[in-house]
């Protein structure tokens, strides 16, 4: 069997002959606009954590657990006691965790939402595309916005667990202006 011999024209025209760089794809990524990144001064770091101190409240995270092998020796009824008892032990959340807002997509919803008064992040996120959107929402809803490189060590500190964006609802501001 002969295999056909392609004239010059049906030669240009197949699917081998169309190699090469694709037109009119462009990087995703590009974006004709420069970046805004507030980045705070190293000036400002003393007096910006000694706020941070005091407005987050020591959120250690208590385990609300009890070991499986001191459940295995109770019965049903004692086990729910148990559990009923170390929750009523357990310290309550403090108030202000009601104006708080942390983490990454919880704030991004916020700022859909407009919940938000201010956002705090953390200027040392790989890769910063993470938490370029909600820098670019913020500025667009004229909601301040503040990067520092110091979030996740003090978030670390003081509540046991790093926070990459922390913002404060809305609600916060008014209940500030009451006091």
């Amino acid at each position: 069997m002969t295999t056909p011999v392609l004239t010059k024209k049906q030669q240009r025209h197949s699917l081998s002959a169309k190699k090469g760089p694709v037109k009119g794809l462009r990087n995703i990524l590009a974006q004709p606009n420069s970046n805004f990144w507030p980045v705070i001064n190293v000036n400002q770091y003393t007096e910006l954590t000694k706020n941070l101190n005091t407005i987050l409240p020591s959120i250690k995270q208590t385990s609300n657990r009890i070991s499986k092998h001191v459940l295995k020796n109770l019965s049903k009824e004692d086990r729910t006691l148990a559990r009923r008892e170390m929750l009523e032990a357990a310290s309550p959340k403090p108030d202000i965790l009601k104006f708080m807002i942390m983490g990454i997509n919880v704030v991004t919803r916020a700022l859909e939402k407009d919940n938000v008064c201010c956002v705090l992040l953390d200027a040392n996120v790989e890769p910063p595309l993470i938490i370029k959107h909600i820098v670019t929402m913020a500025v667009n809803k004229k909601i301040p916005v503040l990067l520092l490189p110091i979030l996740k060590i003090v978030t670390l500190e003081k509540m046991g667990f790093t926070a990459a964006a922390f913002a404060l609802k809305v609600a916060y501001k008014y209940f500030i202006t009451l006091k």
